[in-house]
């Protein structure tokens, strides 16, 4: 569990999800910074093109998320909860 908290591989899986789910108004700063990495729909995300400061980044990032939502080894994928208050139409997994 505690590898695949700072699993870059994770944002390939991200870039997946995310031909699904079109970009709310408010989120299209944080998508196009997100963007500059290659995450986004139609985005391959390739860690080897990240700065070794960078990809340190990312990965602290991560795993500062993972304690963020709670996330623990006995019940990583414990609850669905909706991104946006009034749009219930997009669930994730806090642990995503």
């Amino acid at each position: 569990m505690e590898q695949q908290r700072t699993n870059l591989e994770f944002f390939k899986i991200v870039n997946f999800v995310l031909h699904f789910c079109p970009t709310h108004p408010s989120e299209k700063e944080l998508m196009a910074k997100f963007a500059r990495i290659g995450v986004g729909p139609g985005k391959t995300f390739d860690p080897a093109t990240l700065s070794p400061e960078l990809k340190k980044a990312v990965e602290e990032g991560m795993a500062d998320a993972f304690g963020v939502v709670g996330v623990s080894k006995d019940s990583p994928f414990e609850t669905l909860r909706p991104l946006r208050q009034f749009d219930l139409s997009c669930y994730v997994s806090e642990a995503s």
